[in-house]
C-alpha cells in the first residue's frame, strides 16, 4: 500500500506552497474546498475531509487506503485526528514562530482593514508548542518523514526541490517545484513588505 502523503506544519509556515509545489511534479493533491485571496493568490489546497477525521474512523481508515500516493494537507494540530496503523509520508514545513505570529498578525489586520503594524517580532511559545507536538506524532507515526525548514525553501528553493524530490522518490520534477516559490511574497523577520503564502 502506497503512503498518504502529508503537507503539514502551522499555518503560515509554508504549507500551501509545499502542496503546490507537489501538484507541480505531478502528484495528485487533495483538494476539495478551492479558496484564494490576497494572503494565498494561490491557493489554500485545503480539503473538508480534515475536519471531519476521527468522526468515522472506519471511512477514515478506508479514504486513506484508498489515496496512497495522493498528497493532503493537514495543519499539526490535526495531525492526532489522523487514523492508525497506516503508511504515512510526511513533509513537515517548519518556520520561526516569530515569522508566523508577524506573518498572521498582518493578514488579520489587512483582512480587518486595520492601518496599524503588527508588533515587534517576538518568539510564542504557544505555537511553538503545537509545532513540537507535530514533530511528536511524527516520531510515533511516521517513520518517512522530511523537515523542510520555511527560510530556507524561500532561500534556495532550488536545493529544498531537490531534497523533496529525494524523499518521495520523483525525479525532474525540480524546477519547476523550484519556480513556485514566489519570493516577492516573502516577509523577512525586519518585516519588509510581501509574504510567501501558507
Amino acid at each position: 500500500m502506497k503512503p498518504l502523503i502529508l503537507v503539514s506544519g502551522y499555518a503560515r509556515s509554508g504549507t500551501s506552497l509545499m502542496c503546490r509545489m507537489l501538484s507541480s511534479a505531478g502528484l495528485p493533491v487533495i483538494v476539495d474546498h478551492e479558496r484564494k485571496d490576497k494572503d494565498n493568490p494561490y491557493g489554500y489546497y485545503e480539503s473538508r475531509r480534515v475536519s471531519q477525521l476521527a468522526k468515522d474512523c472506519a471511512a477514515d481508515r478506508e479514504f486513506v487506503k484508498g489515496h496512497g500516493g495522493h498528497v493532503l494537507k493537514v495543519l499539526c494540530h490535526m495531525l492526532r485526528k489522523m487514523p492508525t496503523g497506516l503508511p504515512y509520508q510526511t513533509i513537515y514545513m517548519m518556520r520561526d514562530s516569530a515569522e508566523i505570529r508577524w506573518s498572521v498578525e498582518k493578514m488579520n489586520a489587512r483582512r480587518m482593514k486595520r492601518t496599524e503594524r503588527p508588533s515587534r517580532m517576538e518568539s510564542d511559545p504557544g505555537i511553538e508548542r503545537v509545532q513540537k507536538a507535530g514533530l511528536m506524532w511524527m516520531e510515533r507515526r511516521s517513520p518517512l518523514k522530511l523537515i523542510v525548514p520555511f527560510r530556507e525553501l524561500v532561500s534556495h528553493p532550488l536545493l529544498v526541490a531537490h531534497r523533496v524530490e529525494g524523499f518521495l522518490g520523483l525525479e525532474g520534477h525540480a524546477e519547476a517545484m523550484a519556480a513556485c516559490v514566489d519570493t516577492a511574497l516573502y516577509r523577512n523577520r525586519s518585516g519588509q513588505s510581501g509574504d510567501q503564502p501558507s
